[in-house]
């Protein structure tokens, strides 16, 4: 999770408790993970894992 990775980018989310990525999506960090509001248009959320976020948010920003 967070406490593994160095990434600024992973810190600052975690911190944050949000995260835009690079398709403009906007993530809330919750208890349970990650959540993406109204996925589907029709107001759907979808929970990804915390480890799941980490991996993407350095894949989107390796050098920070």
């Amino acid at each position: 999770m967070a406490e593994k990775s160095r990434n600024t980018r992973v810190m600052s989310a975690f911190y944050d408790g949000k995260y835009t990525d690079a398709k403009g999506n906007e993530w809330r960090r919750g208890l349970d993970g990650w959540f993406l509001d109204d996925v589907d248009g029709k107001g759907g959320v979808m929970l990804v894992r915390s480890d799941d976020i980490v991996e993407m948010i350095e894949s989107e920003n390796p050098d920070e």
